[in-house]
């Protein structure tokens, strides 16, 4: 229904943060795409980025389209947790 009102057809909705996640994430957010090395992916399921981040070093470092309201930003993320 978020994603409709912000005529979005793909991303993942935000619905809790956890203290201890790491970037500057927000209820409410959506996240579009998520970025490595220069791919970039469009996100369309839970899973589907589950499967694109456990690949990945604990050391990497990922950069996510974020959606927020009528904005939108880059965040980058250093260091995977599980």
């Amino acid at each position: 229904e978020q994603k409709r009102e912000q005529k979005l057809s793909t991303g993942l909705l935000i619905n809790e943060v956890k203290p201890e996640a790491k970037g500057d994430f927000r209820r409410g957010d959506v996240l579009l795409t998520l970025v490595h090395k220069g791919a970039q992916t469009e996100l369309r399921s839970v899973e589907q980025l589950n499967r694109l981040l456990q690949p990945l070093d604990k050391n990497a470092t990922v950069t996510l389209h974020v959606r927020r309201g009528e904005r939108s930003a880059f965040i980058s993320v250093s260091g995977l947790s599980d």
